[in-house]
């Protein structure tokens, strides 16, 4: 129509033409990564390596780290938790753990 197009349209258009011949590529790339993750959890030090590698990332490492813990913690409204509470039976620390106030 030989009328040009408005600055978002046209960045619209040219990521379009640009992103078309590049998906492929894209979705062999995450098949590939997949793969490769796969393949290197089957082997115990790789299975290290890369849970170390995931608890070192900065926001989701500390998450994967407090749903680890919270998978082996008591919850506070269990039975059980509340019984050894109230009867004192939950471990002794030694001195040197224990709190203090300041």
């Amino acid at each position: 129509m030989g009328i040009e197009l408005p600055l978002p349209t046209a960045i619209v258009v040219g990521f379009e033409q640009f992103r078309q011949p590049v998906l492929w590529v894209l979705f062999v790339f995450i098949i590939i990564v997949v793969v490769a993750i796969k393949y290197i959890r089957k082997d115990p030090k790789g299975r290290y390596m890369f849970d170390k590698f995931l608890l070192n990332l900065p926001v989701l490492g500390q998450v994967l780290r407090k749903i680890a813990v919270a998978r082996f913690h008591p919850y506070p409204w269990h039975p059980d938790y509340l019984r050894r509470a109230h009867s004192g039976r939950f471990g002794h620390y030694p001195q040197e753990l224990q709190a203090t106030p300041f």
